[in-house]
């Protein structure tokens, strides 16, 4: 889930009611491309350790320059931000799963931009996903293998709309009954991800879609892409 611990948001039409505060980014190109922060997972999630398991904050100073993630072209891009940038990761034995960078908000736009009725999601992480599309769909089921992670992050982001189970994600993609407009899987480290994972999972979750339903891998716009370049 993660490629540095420094990246961030997106546009306000994509992420609804949860813009804070203003933000820009330069390109090193010299473009400048301004919209709003959405919001900051470190204003919900505090700091805390369960097991091997540990929420942490730290502040990306201004001037520093992140990965961002453009989802409709699948490319990995150099930014400069303009602000003191507040970001909360949950790490594993001091090792990285996922923050709420810039490269970690923008890789999961593709899935917020498909959000709608029920949603599966594969994995917690700090919650931001479920966070983000919380507003635009009617329920989120969301699968987490390991128990503690649960424990420390769960309830900190837990909604009326938000279920979560605990199991493997094959697994319950293999046994539930249940059918989702949209199944997220985001169960990933980094993005030396092989393709062939993203095709399985699709593969895997094609018998919980209901009719008209989509999966979506967390990162699959930059292999998609990718593969049609190569083609």
């Amino acid at each position: 889930m993660t490629v540095s611990d420094n990246r961030e948001p997106a546009e306000e039409s994509k992420l609804g009611k949860h813009v804070t505060e203003p933000a820009s980014w330069e390109l090193e190109v010299d473009e400048i491309i301004s919209y709003p922060y959405p919001f900051t997972m470190s204003k919900i999630l505090t700091e805390k350790h369960v097991g091997k398991y540990a929420i942490e904050k730290s502040v990306t100073p201004v001037g520093t320059v992140v990965e961002g993630f453009d989802w409709h072209t699948g490319k990995i891009r150099s930014v400069k931000i303009t602000f003191n940038y507040p970001v909360v990761k949950l790490t594993e034995d001091g090792n990285t799963w996922m923050s709420d960078n810039m490269f970690e908000v923008e890789s999961n736009l593709g899935a917020v931009d498909l959000a709608r009725g029920d949603v599966l999601i594969g994995g917690l992480g700090i919650g931001m996903l479920p966070t983000l599309i919380q507003d635009k769909v009617n329920s989120i089921d969301i699968v987490e293998l390991s128990q503690d992670v649960i424990d420390l992050v769960f309830h900190q982001v837990a909604t009326d709309k938000m279920n979560i189970i605990q199991d493997e994600i094959c697994h319950y993609l293999t046994t539930t009954e249940k059918k989702y407009d949209l199944v997220c899987i985001d169960i990933w480290q980094n993005t030396f991800l092989p393709i062939w994972d993203i095709e399985g999972m699709k593969g895997v979750a094609q018998r919980c879609l209901k009719p008209g339903g989509i999966t979506w891998c967390w990162l699959e716009e930059m292999y998609k892409h990718s593969t049609v370049a190569e083609a």
